[in-house]
Order: C-alpha cells, then structure tokens, then sequence
C-alpha cells in the first residue's frame, strides 16, 4: 500500500462526513423551526388567555383594583388598540395552525391564520376584543411591543382599563 492510499481514504471518508452531515441539517433544521413556531403559538396563546383572565379579574374587583402582568414577547408584535378596544399578538410561520381565513374562537380569545405574501408563509394572528364589554387606554400609544415586557393593570372605574407598560 503507498503512502498516497491512506491520504486518498482521508479525504473520502471526510468528504463522506461533510455531505452526510449536510443532509442530516438540511433536513433537521426546518422540523426544529416548525417545532419552535408551534411551541410558540402555544405559549403565546397561553399567555394572551392569562392575560384575558388578569384583566376580567381586574374590570370585576372595581376600581383600584391592580395586577402587573409580565410578556415574553419572542416572535412577532404586541399591540394595544385604545380606539377599537383590541389587543393583538401576531406573527409570521411556516407552520399552519389553523384553517387559513378561517377565525377560531377559544373562549374570548380569536385566532385568525392568513397567508403571507411568501409561499408557504402564514401570518397568524390572536386578537382579545373588548369592545363591548370595557375601554382599554394604554402608556404604550401606538407603539408595537417585544421582548420581555411588564403590564400592570389597574381599574380606573367608568369600564375603563389602563394597561401601563413599564
């Protein structure tokens, strides 16, 4: 055997390594991101129901009543609409959580999924509506939130809730 043999295998044996382990990412990395996504579809819709329940609980106690609340906000933007009385949580997957244009009622949580403007992209989207029920007023304005934020909320009497973002 000559000195060059063992050289040659070395380097078929790691070219072999290289393309196997490309493969195995290829394919692994985009199971990984669809898990992530619904994982994070559940933890947002947890939180928004826990949220729902802190300011039910806060509106029914009467005024004074407080309670500060804390946001994982990881993917996509928290808003607060102080005109149609709305907060919404949403965000852009690939993974399809619910029928496309199709709104899915959980207790006063509503969830809509629509397509994006990307194949194979969707825009999902968990909006609290209190229209009907109370006015939400809110510190943050307009402004979208992310990240790791805290809420209090505090019964100002009159149906009106204020979010104060902090």
């Amino acid at each position: 055997m000559k000195k060059g043999d063992v050289w040659i295998s070395a380097v078929l044996y790691m070219a072999l390594g290289i393309i196997i382990l490309v493969i195995v990412l290829s394919v692994g990395i985009p199971i990984v991101n669809k898990i992530r996504d619904k994982n994070i579809a559940i933890n947002t819709k947890e939180l928004m129901l826990d949220l729902d329940r802190n300011i039910r609980t806060v509106y029914s106690e009467g005024p004074g009543s407080r309670r500060p609340v804390k946001l994982q906000i990881t993917k996509g933007t928290f808003s607060i609409d102080e005109a149609a009385n709305t907060i919404t949580w949403q965000f852009t997957t690939k993974v399809l959580l619910s029928q496309p244009d199709i709104e899915v009622q959980e207790g006063s949580l509503t969830i809509l999924t629509r397509k994006a403007a990307q194949e194979k992209e969707y825009i999902t989207s968990y909006k609290l509506d209190y229209d009907t029920i109370l006015t939400l007023q809110s510190t943050a304005g307009t402004n979208f939130l992310s990240g790791k934020t805290n809420l209090i909320i505090t019964n100002q009497g009159n149906n009106v809730i204020l979010i104060d973002v902090y």
